[in-house]
């Protein structure tokens, strides 16, 4: 019986460490780039930093938690930002893990970011 609770307890403590936070990626402040933004989103979803995802995530039913399984990007190539007022597109080029299939590694993609009441860039759209 006690084994039994020990084998079950590290399963959670290992799951609990799985599912934290790998760093802490510092928000973008209004001073930032929609390009920076993005990188500091695509870092912040690879270091499962959530805190920071969501601050600049702004889409609908995209709040991401310590259990969630996002998709995310290595190898992110910028390919150009396109600005309008207080809207921005920010392509990219990547290797994405997690997306189902419906994209290939080293296709463009992009998001877009429109600045917020808060002065700050946020995803909107992929």
């Amino acid at each position: 019986m006690l084994v039994g609770a020990a084998v079950v307890a590290a399963v959670v403590a290992s799951l609990l460490a799985w599912s934290g936070p790998r760093d802490s990626i510092p928000t973008p402040d209004a001073d930032a780039t929609p390009a920076q933004v993005v990188r500091a989103y695509v870092s912040a979803v690879a270091a499962r930093d959530f805190d920071t995802v969501n601050a600049i995530d702004a889409r609908q039913d995209s709040d991401l938690g310590r259990f969630s399984r996002p998709m995310y990007v290595t190898d992110l190539e910028l390919s150009g930002t396109q600005i309008v007022g207080r809207e921005a597109y920010v392509r990219f080029t990547a290797d994405y893990h997690h997306s189902g299939g419906t994209l290939d590694d080293g296709q463009e993609w992009g998001y877009v970011l429109k600045r917020g009441a808060d002065g700050l860039w946020h995803i909107t759209e992929p």
